[in-house]
């Protein structure tokens, strides 16, 4: 009997922790789905975030994004130019209908460029998302722990072949 109530425990916890986790946000027919950003290295002055955007409706786009965590807020993208890896800053990241888009790194993402303040791990920050057809949709950024032995999928630095259109 002590066995089994160890195991539900175990389970429950398991369960708690994975909602803590896992956390997302709805406007209309986009569900905004656990939105992170890693906690910042030192004084690094810049940070991204990702999240994924999941539409059961018609196409939509994310057109901007507003904080106060940072002196530009852009959205970015990767791309493979001249054998090198570059950031460029993006001015729409389709949401096509029925689809989704993923934020993740080494792909589109959201760029937090001059950081005002470092994001510290286990905090969350609250940024507005500005779709062009679902508006302004608050949410809240969970930042995160960054995993030992990466550098989490990209580099955030002005110097990292990052240029402007």
């Amino acid at each position: 009997m002590k066995l089994l109530i160890k195991l539900l425990l175990a389970v429950g916890l398991a369960f708690a922790a994975l909602g803590a986790s896992a956390h997302e946000f709805r406007a209309g027919d986009l569900v905004i789905g656990h939105p992170y950003a890693y906690a910042s290295i030192g004084s690094a002055p810049n940070g991204a975030a990702f999240l994924t955007i999941t539409n059961a409706g018609e196409a939509d786009a994310l057109i901007g994004v507003e904080s106060g965590l940072a002196e530009r807020n852009e959205l970015h993208t990767h791309l493979h130019e001249e054998g090198r890896m570059m950031m460029r800053p993006v001015e729409r990241i389709v949401i096509p209908a029925h689809g989704e888009a993923r934020l993740q790194p080494g792909g589109d993402h959201i760029m937090l460029i001059g950081l005002k303040a470092p994001l510290a791990a286990g905090s969350q920050v609250p940024v507005t998302l500005v779709f062009e057809k679902a508006g302004r949709v608050d949410i809240e950024v969970a930042v995160e722990a960054r995993r030992p032995g990466g550098h989490d999928g990209m580099k955030h630095g002005m110097k990292h072949g990052m240029k402007k259109d």
